[in-house]
């Protein structure tokens, strides 16, 4: 688990979103942790016999508020999240996380429109980013 609170300073709640993965020992299960130059993506491959049998990403993505700032930090973390799949061995993937995005039930979003309710920005952006992880 990795974050960027103070160890010695008190928490009364929680000061923000974060990642983390509890997992339990199994025999001839290896946890190896994936980096990722981002602190809203956390990753492990869980390795057996020397190979990677999955590989498992947490994403805390930023809820759509229509802000390019918003805009620029959802698209940055897909980004990342992307080049970090890119340079790394195939293996099967499992992306967890809230996307705070509604995907449309079609496979084609351009027909529907990305603009139009409830579909917004972060709806293309990661209808995107999952047609590129189709397709390579």
């Amino acid at each position: 688990m990795k974050y960027n609170i103070d160890p010695d300073s008190v928490l009364i709640v929680r000061p923000h979103g974060g990642i983390g993965f509890i997992g339990n020992r199994v025999d001839g299960i290896v946890y190896k942790p994936v980096s990722a130059d981002n602190d809203r993506i956390c990753g492990v491959q869980l390795i057996s016999n020397g190979k990677i049998i999955l590989t498992v990403f947490g994403v805390y993505v930023p809820y759509y508020k229509g802000t390019s700032e918003q805009i620029q930090h959802y698209s940055e973390t897909l980004d990342i999240l992307q080049s970090t799949l890119d340079t790394m061995q195939p293996s099967p993937v499992l992306i967890v996380g809230d996307m705070y995005t509604v995907l449309p039930r079609q496979r084609d979003l351009a027909r529907r429109g990305h603009s139009s309710y409830p579909f917004n920005t972060n709806s293309y952006m990661l209808y995107d980013f999952l047609l590129t992880m189709i397709l390579h």
